[in-house]
Order: structure tokens, then C-alpha cells, then sequence
């Protein structure tokens, strides 16, 4: 299943898609443009009962969506990048449907995968962060105030 990536690039960008662009996207109105995914038997995944209330909800409320929900989503299929190519971003997508429909599986460790990069570029930041304050400013400081 082909997934269409266009709406998501920059505007006369056909290489690139961008966290930020993503996000506003999303913001502006992409649950308009999401189609409820389906099981193999052509049922709405979740239950009927669920698409009605999203269907509901998606034509009347506005409603900021997070950064960090938004980050997840887009790790799922760029990595832990600002930047992915088109590409790489329609197999990604690709990935996760057999036979014309969304594997929830592949989903979900997707998901999974995209939160642990994310937490760990996290924590390689504040790890470096607690180095540098360490190794350089702690002993600045010290020398400055003249503490023992």
C-alpha cells in the first residue's frame, strides 16, 4: 500500500520530510485527512463504536496535539532525526500494513522502538550535560569563588 508523503514536505520539497513540518501538518488538520485503518475481515480496528467516536470528535473538536506524541509518531518511521528522506518514510510505511492492511504488531514495536530512541537520545543529553559541569564548570566555579 502506497502512502502518500507529499502533504508532509516543505512546499516544492519532494525529498524531505521535516519533524517540524510533520507536526504542523498534523496540527492543521491531518486528522481530517486520516482514514480509519482495518482488519483483515474489513472491520474497523477498535471496533466500530471506536470510528464513530473518533469520526465524532475529529469533525468538531480542536485540539493541540503534544510534541511528544507527535515525536513518537514521527520516529516510528524516520528514526531519531529532524530530517528523513521521502523514501525511506513511504517503506517505513509501507512496512507496517500486510496485505493492504495496518498490522497492529509491527505498529506497536514501532512505537516501542521510537520511545526508547527517543529516551536515550534524552539521556545521552543529560549524561553529556552532567560531563561538561563536571569536567569544565564545576572547576571554573570552584576557582573563581576560591572553594576548597
Amino acid at each position: 500500500m502506497k502512502m502518500n508523503t507529499k502533504e508532509l514536505t516543505l512546499e516544492g520539497s519532494c525529498r524531505w520530510v521535516l519533524r517540524e513540518d510533520f507536526k504542523d501538518t498534523i496540527r492543521r488538520g491531518g486528522r481530517a485527512k486520516f482514514s480509519w485503518p482495518t482488519g483483515a475481515g474489513g472491520e474497523p480496528i477498535g471496533g466500530e463504536d471506536v470510528k464513530r467516536d473518533w469520526d465524532k470528535w475529529s469533525r468538531t473538536k480542536v485540539s493541540e496535539v503534544t510534541d511528544s506524541t507527535l515525536d513518537v509518531v514521527f520516529n516510528t518511521w524516520a528514526g531519531n532525526t529532524d530530517v528523513s528522506e521521502r523514501g525511506k518514510v513511504e517503506k517505513t510505511l509501507e512496512g507496517y500494513y500486510k496485505d493492504g492492511y495496518l498490522d497492529i504488531d509491527k505498529f506497536k514495536n514501532a512505537v516501542a522502538k521510537a520511545r526508547v530512541q527517543r529516551l536515550s537520545g534524552v539521556a545521552g543529553f543529560i549524561g553529556i550535560q552532567g560531563i561538561l559541569a563536571k569536567v569544565f564548570f564545576a572547576p571554573a566555579i570552584m576557582e573563581f569563588f576560591e572553594i576548597q
